[in-house]
This record gives structure tokens, C-alpha cells and sequence, in this order.
């Protein structure tokens, strides 16, 4: 019964992991993405991109990494229960850093149409050129 416990805590700690790449993933795409020249295909998904806290998901991402590391002890010791405590609590720590990263980007997705002109300010002049062809190219359907 032991062995499936552990196999079963195993499977959770890959997947955990598994978030944390992808979190990082994300991010560092996301990150590539947004300091990349502008081009006609990239212009829109760098304007919204620009607005994503890529520092914190980066953080994030590392933390859930540490989280990771903390429960190698835990499975080696596993008579030592303090480990798996601490691993425990880090879990729900990093999913609340978790949680609360994903409202902060919800809320700005929602905030997007009233900051839209804002960041078509602060967009250099061949930025704006580019938006304004993109946007033409999807009304004509090109």
C-alpha cells in the first residue's frame, strides 16, 4: 500500500513540475515575443503582451522549481515527516502566488479596451503603421 502512496505522490510532484515548466515556458516565449521586431503578423500579440507581469510568472516559475527541490528530501526521508509538511505548505503558497498572478492578468485582460488608447500612445510611429494594416488586413480578409 506504501508503494502506491508514494507512486501516487511521485505522479503529483512530475505534474507539479510539468506546471512550473510551463509557467516558465510562457513566460519566457511571451517575454521573446515582446522584444522581437515588430512585424505585421506579431504586432497585435506584442501590444497585448507588453501589459503581462513576465517578471512575475519568471518568479513564480522559480518558486514552483524550489517547491520541487524541497520535496526530494521528503520522499528520501520518509519517516521524517517535516519535510513533507514544509513541502505542503509551499505547494499551497505557490498556488496561491498562482492564483493570485492569473487574477492580476484577468483583470487586465478586462481592462484591455479602456487602456487600449493608452498603449497605442506610447507605440512608436511604425508600430502604429503596422496595428493599422493589420487591423485593415482582417476587415478586408486577407
Amino acid at each position: 500500500m506504501r508503494d502506491k502512496l508514494l507512486l501516487t505522490y511521485l505522479v503529483a510532484d512530475v505534474l507539479f513540475l510539468g506546471g512550473g515548466a510551463l509557467i516558465l515556458t510562457v513566460a519566457l516565449t511571451a517575454r521573446d515575443k515582446i522584444r522581437s521586431a515588430p512585424t505585421l503578423d506579431n504586432v497585435a500579440e506584442r501590444l497585448l503582451l507588453a501589459h503581462c507581469p513576465q517578471l512575475g510568472e519568471i518568479i513564480n516559475a522559480g518558486f514552483v522549481f524550489f517547491t520541487f527541490l524541497l520535496s526530494i528530501p521528503a520522499i528520501i526521508q520518509s519517516n521524517d515527516r517535516i519535510w513533507m509538511k514544509i513541502h505542503g505548505w509551499m505547494v499551497v503558497i505557490s498556488g496561491f502566488i498562482t492564483l493570485i498572478i492569473g487574477l492580476i492578468i484577468w483583470f487586465l485582460t478586462l481592462r484591455t479596451r479602456s487602456t487600449l488608447s493608452d498603449a497605442w500612445g506610447n507605440e512608436t510611429p511604425e508600430v502604429q503603421s503596422l496595428l493599422q494594416q493589420r487591423h485593415l488586413a482582417a476587415i478586408s480578409g486577407r
